[in-house]
Order: C-alpha cells, then sequence, then structure tokens
C-alpha cells in the first residue's frame, strides 16, 4: 500500500452534510447586524465570581487537593487535562481523600474507540504517503514543464487530472475547463460540468476575494508559495467532480494535493505539475452529490476554503520543498489553516466544527495521531486561535511555525517562545486554554490571560471573526455555542475517563475537605481548581 500511494498527500476541507442542508434559512435568521451574544447556559456559573485558582499538581498521575471549610459548600470547577502526547484514553477516579484510600487498580471502562471516518481513513493514508514524498525529494526540474511555453488567456481551454476516490490516488479523471479569470497572482478554472451551476459576477467576487484580500494576509502570515512551472500564478480549478467525492458523515469542499508540485509518472499518475487546488461547485438541485445552495456555498463554503488550501499550499512549501524537513503534522497543519479562514474574514465553518469539539472536549483529542475529525478541528482551530491571542506578537508567532525544523507539539512549543517561565510548556498551554474554554463569557472573570478576545466583525467582510464560547454564532446555519460539556459530581467516588490532548471538567458544587485524583495509563496530567463565590 505505501509503495502505490509513495510520494501523494492531499489535504482537504472537510463540513459536515448537516449544516448544508439548512442554508438559505441559517443564512437569513444569521443576519450581520451586531454580535449577539447570548445569556444562555453557563453550566451552572451564573451570578458566580471568580475567588481564587489553584493548581493543582500532579506526580504519576495522582493528585490530592486540600479544600477549605469556608469554601466546601460553594462551586468548585475542577479541570484535569492529558497533555500526553502518544494517542491514548486514560480513566480517571476523583474521590473524597477523608473518607478511605484510592483504589491501587481502577475499575476498567468500556472505552471501546468509535469506528474512523472514511476521510479521516483516507487521509491518515495521503499523510504517511507526504512523509515519503517529503523523504525522496524528487522534486521535478522545471524545465520539462509544458506550462512554461504556454501563456494561458481567459476563455482558453484546459484539461486537468481531478482525483475521484477518497480510497485511491492512482484514481483521476480528466475534465475539460475554460479560464474564467485571470489576475497577477490568480488563475480561475471552472469545469464544464459546472457551467450554469455559478453566475460569472459570482467568480469574479471569488477571484477578487482571494486576489484582494485572502493572498496578501495568507503570504503576510505565513510565508510565499513555491513556484514550480515558474508561471508566477496559483490555479483554482473548481470542478463538480470534488462534490462526487463522499466521505462517510461529510463531504469534502476542496483539496490541495502536494503531487501537482511532482512530476507526472506512474506512481505519481495524477498531477497537473503545477500550483493548484480543487474547490467544489455549487449544487442546489444535488445533481452531483449533497445539494448544496448557490448563497451556502460563496458565502460559507467557497471564500473559507479559498484561504484554508493556500496555507496548505504554502507550508507544503516553506516546511518541504524550501525547507527541506518534514510535512507540518496534520492536526497543526489543519489548525493553521482553519486559522487562515478565521483571520482573512472568511472563517464561518468554524464554529460548527467549534461546537462538536465543545460537546465532548474530553474525548477529543488537540493532537490526533491520524488526520483531525470534524470536532478535532474545532479542537485545533480554538487551541491555536488562543496561543495566537495571548502572544504579544500572533502574526511573528504563526510566522514562525512554518520556518523551522520542528513540527507538532515541539514546533509549537518552540514558535511560541514565550517568557513567561509558566507559560511556555505544552501542559502550561493545555491547562490555561482549558481554563479559557470554561470561563469565557460567563462574567466570572474578565482576566486577559484567561479569556478569549471578545468577537469582532471583520471590517472588509462583515463576518463575526475570533472565538466565543456561550453566543449564537451567526454562522449562516443557526448554530448556538453553551460551553464545554461539564461533568456534575453528585457523588464519589466518581470514574471517567480523558484522551491524550484533552481535558475533562467537573463541577462540584458539594465539596468534600480533600479530592483525591488517580489515573491510570501514566498519563501527563495537569490540573486547575476554581473556587467561586
Amino acid at each position: 500500500m505505501r509503495q502505490q500511494f509513495r510520494g501523494f498527500l492531499a489535504i482537504a476541507v472537510i463540513i459536515a452534510v448537516t449544516g448544508c442542508q439548512q442554508t438559505e434559512e441559517g443564512m437569513e435568521e444569521a443576519g450581520y447586524d451586531e454580535m449577539d451574544v447570548t445569556t444562555a447556559s453557563y453550566n451552572g456559573f451564573d451570578d458566580l465570581d471568580l475567588v481564587d485558582i489553584n493548581p493543582v499538581d500532579f506526580e504519576k498521575g495522582a493528585a490530592s487537593v486540600s479544600i477549605s471549610s469556608s469554601s466546601t459548600s460553594g462551586t468548585q470547577l475542577l479541570i484535569v487535562s492529558a497533555a500526553s502526547t502518544t494517542s491514548s484514553t486514560y480513566t480517571l477516579q476523583l474521590a473524597d481523600s477523608s473518607l478511605s484510600a484510592l483504589s491501587s487498580s481502577l475499575p476498567a471502562l468500556n472505552l471501546e474507540s468509535a469506528e474512523e471516518p472514511e476521510e479521516s481513513q483516507f487521509h491518515q493514508l495521503l499523510g504517511e504517503a507526504a512523509g515519503l514524498m517529503a523523504e525522496s525529494g524528487d522534486v521535478i526540474h522545471r524545465s520539462s514543464l509544458a506550462s512554461l511555453t504556454t501563456t494561458p488567456k481567459v476563455g482558453s481551454e484546459e484539461t486537468f487530472k481531478v482525483l475521484t476516490s477518497i480510497t485511491s490516488l492512482a484514481k483521476y479523471r480528466e475534465v475539460n475547463a475554460t479560464l474564467k479569470e485571470m489576475t497577477d497572482d490568480l488563475l480561475f478554472y471552472v469545469d464544464e460540468d459546472a457551467e450554469g451551476q455559478i453566475e460569472e459576477s459570482d467568480i469574479s467576487d471569488l477571484a477578487s476575494k482571494f486576489q484582494d484580500l485572502i493572498l496578501p494576509l495568507d503570504r503576510s502570515l505565513f510565508g510565499r508559495e513555491s513556484d514550480v512551472n515558474s508561471d508566477g500564478h496559483i490555479t483554482i480549478l473548481m470542478s463538480c467532480r470534488i462534490n462526487q467525492i463522499s466521505a462517510s458523515g461529510g463531504i469534502v469542499t476542496g483539496f490541495f494535493f502536494p503531487g501537482d508540485l511532482y512530476g507526472s509518472s506512474g506512481n505519481n499518475p495524477a498531477s497537473n505539475e503545477q500550483e493548484i487546488f480543487y474547490t467544489l461547485c455549487p449544487d442546489p438541485e444535488g445533481k452531483f452529490g449533497v445539494p448544496i445552495s448557490s448563497d451556502f456555498a460563496l458565502n460559507n463554503i467557497l471564500p473559507g476554503v479559498l484561504a484554508h488550501e493556500l496555507q496548505h499550499m504554502i507550508s507544503f512549501n516553506r516546511h518541504v520543498l524550501a525547507g527541506g524537513g518534514r510535512v507540518e503534522e496534520p492536526w497543526l497543519n489543519e489548525a493553521l489553516s482553519h486559522l487562515a479562514e478565521d483571520l482573512s474574514g472568511f472563517g464561518l465553518e468554524n464554529y460548527s466544527r467549534f461546537r462538536l469539539f465543545l460537546s465532548s472536549p474530553s474525548t477529543t483529542s488537540l493532537i490526533p495521531a491520524t488526520s483531525p475529525t470534524l470536532a478535532e478541528r474545532g479542537a485545533g482551530f480554538s487551541f491555536l486561535r488562543y496561543l495566537y491571542e495571548q502572544h504579544p506578537d500572533g502574526d511573528s508567532f504563526l510566522r514562525t511555525l512554518l520556518t523551522g525544523t520542528e513540527t507538532g507539539v515541539e514546533n509549537v512549543v518552540k514558535g511560541y517562545g514565550g517568557s513567561d517561565s509558566g507559560f511556555d510548556e505544552f501542559g502550561e498551554f493545555l491547562n490555561r486554554w482549558s481554563i479559557a474554554l470554561a470561563v469565557t463569557d460567563t462574567g466570572i472573570t474578565n482576566r486577559s490571560e484567561l479569556t478569549y478576545r471578545p468577537r469582532t466583525r471583520d471590517s472588509l467582510t462583515g463576518n463575526p471573526t475570533g472565538i466565543c464560547l456561550r453566543c449564537t454564532a451567526d454562522d449562516g446555519r443557526g448554530t448556538v455555542l453553551s460551553g464545554p460539556a461539564m461533568v456534575d459530581v453528585e457523588s464519589f467516588p466518581l470514574v471517567t475517563s480523558v484522551s491524550a490532548g484533552a481535558s475533562q471538567f467537573f463541577v462540584i458544587k458539594e465539596a468534600p475537605a480533600g479530592i483525591a485524583i488517580q489515573s491510570a495509563g501514566s498519563p501527563t496530567l495537569t490540573g486547575t481548581l476554581l473556587r467561586l463565590n
């Protein structure tokens, strides 16, 4: 299998199918008049103030927390995070330390993992193959490319190879497409099957958004893309063949395929030998797959896809082609691309992914070993957005992530380079981010290091940008956010679990004098106890 797909990678944006089916009504309801932050469920934190914050010190996966007698009748918020960087799920037990010692062996939990979605399996296969590509260094010689001798003109036709399967990179279809828009940096082609699915004016609008808004921002934040065919342009191909790439639980809205930066060969048959990425086409009648209205495609999906895939293209160049290093780990690569959507003002689809994460924070790993699911993308985006806001120079922080030889957690820790000794390690990032998830928009505290900045509206797109935890998302889907799911602790002992790179939130309204915490599986745990008045 590795040999069959040697040297390939496709990085896609995936969205939930359900959201595409409530498009026009959602757009009308959302409106763009004001940032509507609700006073809905605060997980029991209404009218409470933060009294103090106490770190929970774990040693070998166990800790003991003392509760002062004056506060046992108050509300305690206990957050336990697993800062382990290897994929696993750990059993946790909370007990009243005054009653009895913890059991030396924790009861086994039913931790059967859910079946991995098809698209995650596909991208994991692609990611492994991408590593082989980076190691080979077999970059095409520019002088061999036919595109060097041609100058396209608007209205001209070109034939492209488009991947058509989520299980095989050897399967593709040749499609004929027309060059609809040409700018200083962009060639925008539309597949002949998409003719009539999108208006010419809408294509012009997308091209303008890419050239004038997205491209300058992504380049300033992340650097330059490659130019393997020396034509000075990025090609975008809108094809309804993308709509036909089915995926369990979602649809592929677009992708970047680094194989296009390498020569076409028996191991790389689908290469178009140029900088190119692909998007779906609007499909109101569902002729090619899931029905997607023109309004939803043009407002929610396509502008974000352009910002998202461009980051992937730049990342591959900076890490592999120019940097001679490894492909960025999937979780961080996707987090950067989703943040690129948000910072460009086209991040509407991030809120539904964020909601999926918040609904199950203890089982959604921030750093999955495989290609991230929708919920894991929501986690990665919100984590990176938090660090971006906390850094003294967020833009510089992002640029650093694409310049070094490190990847993944090591890249984030080194790239952040904080001067605060209490906030310069992954466990500290994870712990404080989890506090921000718990208390932002509750009124408990306004301390900047513990909360996200208030959301704003992008001055050019009119879309919301940033993070809210308890709000109507105003995303064209009717998404409502109500903070991370929490466990109400009503009695002890309590046995539960937490995944690596995830956090469990416990609300304790009648606390004992002491709480003992024990884990199984030797995780690297970190935690905080917040006393509320």
